[in-house]
């Protein structure tokens, strides 16, 4: 494809119309400065031949496509494709409408015969003519200096569908999904048919499973008739010997029981004499109580008074004597001259403490004057302070007076306190004697202790709270036993009585016949118990068995009739199974070699890109690098003569790292566009891809486009630098004073 006209009005920032004729052989450079339109010129033609973008960047396209004060942005290219010329309009309106048309040139002139109008019709004609799509447009011929790695980035399903795309092998892929359609559709009826088969092959797997049951089932139950057969009569003979047994054991039972019984009924009647006894006895008790209670209690409580008043008058009298006796040891060793009280006494004291500080005061200031005036001081400052002395041994004196006249008057205090309790105590006695009757504690003591004789007598208790007591216990015994209860009990014992000896009389009317000769032995009647309920259990299982076996036989009877269908149905089924297995083999294999097919036209691409760029390598490179190594994702390693080995990518400079991109990109996209089915000649477009190459390396890089003239008749290469010097044509941009882009000039 060879771009030959391009007509732009409010794209992005090529706002006004701009209508160039491009040459179609050579490198054409375009360059300017920043924002002045170079990328929006390489990118008007990506949107001129395949329109607004899709997926989830749709919306933000359309919202920057328009430029800025326009309504629309009007595209239009015309592009030679073989021996075919094209012209394609399009139109997008800021409010997001998308208008296109795609026409034949016959002449210069258009052929209505071809017009399409259709936005997917174009999109699906622009791909079959040019024989790329967008992404295989901006992956292959479309060079962006931030996406040369954008071939290994793809992930590797999607890089072999660019190439079978662009190299026209795509009918492989075509075939191969035809092949998966019809191995899909293949695999569904086998996987129907299997399902069919494998829920008939369990039916006729159950149905074998259920004649082998039915012949185990039958082959049980003459096992288990023939265990009823031998059971039977030795479980009649244990039922016999259990019986006897159970007989002697009632027998026995029946016995214990009655002498229980019996037992119950003495002991109610010997309940019911000691009943009558315990109330005659709680009535003497009550009788004595109503008599002579209250006088017992009035008599312990003036005892209880006296003790205790006694015993406090008693320790009255010794506190008041032990407090006198310290009030005159006191006295005593006061000794008080006559006419001396407390007030003189204090008096004294502060006429010494007075007498003291002025005899010391005079002797300090004797001294003073002894010490700068004369030594006649001294011997007055000697009697001065010899009166301070004597004043301070008067002033002890006193004050020792004081403290033991302190402690009389305390002492006199307590005298008078315990006199006053003694005084107290004596008037209460005085009360109780007169309250009481008794003269004393002692002849209280003494009609408590006769009256106390006399309940000991009457009632055998020695206090009457003992005989409370008593009582009380006696009425709890006679509440908790009822008369009524007891008479009840005896009468229900008499009736009970005379069931077991009836019952008793009975069993011995009834005496089985194997009980002769036998003896109750609970070790043997446990046995014998054991050993018919062990053939009981025997004989119930084989029963059972047998009975559920019957419907067992029954049931299987009926599921074998069920499933008879499918058992007779199943070899036909499986060979239907093993026939469809065999055709979705043979189409899966040839589906297998088509895309065998593929992989190896795929694999000549690497091999002749690395034999491709290991030609341009040294040119690129000014010789330094030759030997250029690449893997199938695209990763690649470069000899390097100064370190004598291969080298990753990363141990480079990012100048040499974009060379080495750029060769890979180059190579490979003239490898796979050499290898299509129908060869043509091709536009590149590269955009600001030789920025960071310095001179030398940006010659290198003209060459290598030189020698790939066979391939790329048409190149485009966007730069910020001037490279009017390095390509065949130019074109330099500017921009207006409205701030589009404008055509400075142009070499053509």
């Amino acid at each position: 494809m060879i771009v030959d006209r391009l007509d732009i009005e409010g794209f992005k920032m090529i706002g006004e119309r701009t209508n160039l004729a491009f040459p179609h052989q050579g490198r054409i450079g375009i360059f300017g400065g920043n924002e002045t339109g170079k990328t929006t010129l390489l990118q008007s033609i990506e949107y001129s031949l395949y329109g607004l973008k899709r997926g989830a960047i749709a919306e933000e396209a359309r919202e920057n496509i328009v430029s800025w004060g326009k309504q629309q942005a009007d595209l239009l290219i015309e592009f030679t494709c073989g021996d075919d010329w094209y012209r394609l309009t399009r139109r997008i309106s800021a409010d997001g409408r998308h208008r296109a048309k795609l026409v034949q040139l016959v002449d210069g002139e258009e052929d209505p015969r071809t017009e399409v109008t259709s936005i997917t019709e174009i999109d699906r004609m622009v791909e079959q003519i040019t024989g790329m799509d967008r992404d295989s447009f901006t992956k292959l011929v479309f060079i962006r200096q931030k996406d040369l790695d954008a071939l290994r980035d793809l992930a590797k399903a999607k890089r072999e569908e660019l190439l079978n795309k662009v190299m026209g092998i795509d009918i492989f892929d075509t075939a191969s999904e035809r092949m998966r359609q019809d191995i899909s559709s293949l695999q569904s009826q086998l996987k129907e048919k299997q399902a069919e088969f494998e829920a008939v092959k369990r039916n006729k797997d159950a149905y074998d499973e259920k004649a082998r049951q039915r012949k185990e089932l039958e082959d049980r139950n003459h096992e288990l008739q023939r265990e009823v057969d031998l059971v039977t009569p030795r479980l009649a003979e244990a039922k016999e010997t259990l019986d006897a047994y159970e007989w002697l054991s009632g027998c026995d039972a029946t016995e214990r029981l009655l002498e229980a019984k019996t037992s119950e009924f003495n002991r109610i009647e010997a309940e019911l004499k000691s009943r009558q006894g315990q109330q005659e006895q709680l009535r003497l008790y009550e009788d004595f109580m109503s008599k002579h209670a209250s006088r017992i209690d009035e008599l312990s409580t003036i005892n209880d008074e006296f003790l205790r008043l006694e015993q406090q008058k008693a320790r009255a009298s010794t506190a008041l004597d032990e407090a006198s006796q310290r009030l005159n040891v006191a006295l005593s060793e006061l000794a008080l001259p006559s006419g001396t009280n407390k007030e003189s006494l204090i008096a004294r004291k502060n006429r010494s403490l007075l007498l003291l500080f002025l005899c010391a005061l005079g002797a300090v200031a004797l001294l003073v004057g002894a010490f700068f005036w004369t030594l006649t001081f001294v011997i007055p400052a000697c009697i001065a302070a010899s009166l301070a002395f004597w004043s301070f041994l008067n002033y002890g004196r006193v004050d020792r007076l004081l403290t033991h006249m302190a402690s009389a008057s305390a002492l006199e205090g307590e005298v008078e306190a315990a006199r006053k309790s003694m005084n107290e105590t004596k008037t209460m006695l005085d009360g109780l004697v007169h309250r009481s009757g008794f003269p004393d504690g002692a002849q209280a003591k003494a009609a408590l202790d006769e009256i106390n004789q006399l309940l000991f007598h009457v009632t055998g208790h020695k206090t009457l709270q003992e005989l409370r007591g008593a009582r009380a216990s006696l009425e709890d015994q006679l509440k908790r036993t009822a008369p009524k209860d007891l008479e009840r009990s005896k009468q229900e014992l008499v009736g009970e009585i005379q069931v077991l000896e009836e019952k008793s009389r009975s069993m011995l009317a009834s005496k089985p016949p194997r009980s002769e000769g036998l003896q109750f032995n609970e070790i043997a009647y446990a046995e014998a118990k054991t050993r018919h309920e062990r053939l009981k259990e025997r004989m119930e299982l084989a029963q059972g068995e047998l009975k559920t076996n019957g419907r067992l036989v029954e049931q299987v009877d009926e599921d074998l009739s069920k499933l008879r269908a499918d058992f007779e149905r199943h070899p036909a089924l499986e060979g239907e199974v093993k026939k469809l297995e065999g055709k979705v083999s043979v189409v899966t294999t040839a589906r297998q070699e088509i895309w065998e097919t593929g992989r190896e036209l795929r694999e000549w691409v690497i091999p002749q890109a690395k034999l491709a760029i290991n030609q341009l390598l040294p040119t690129l490179t000014d010789g330094r690098y030759s030997d250029f190594d690449i893997t199938e994702d695209l990763k690649f390693r470069v000899f390097s003569a100064e370190a004598g080995d291969y080298k990753e990518r990363e141990v480079f400079s990012g100048g040499t790292q974009d060379q080495f991109l750029i060769s890979l990109r180059l190579a490979f996209t003239q490898t796979i566009l050499d290898s299509r089915v129908g060869s043509d000649r091709y536009s590149l477009f590269m955009d600001e891809c030789i920025s960071s190459s310095d001179y030398g390396r940006r010659q290198g890089i003209f060459e290598v486009l030189d020698a790939m003239r066979g391939t790329f008749t048409q190149i485009f290469v966007v730069a910020h630098e001037d490279i009017s010097d390095l390509v065949d044509h130019h074109l330099v941009l500017g921009r207006d004073e409205n701030g589009y882009t404008e055509v400075r000039s142009k070499s053509w």
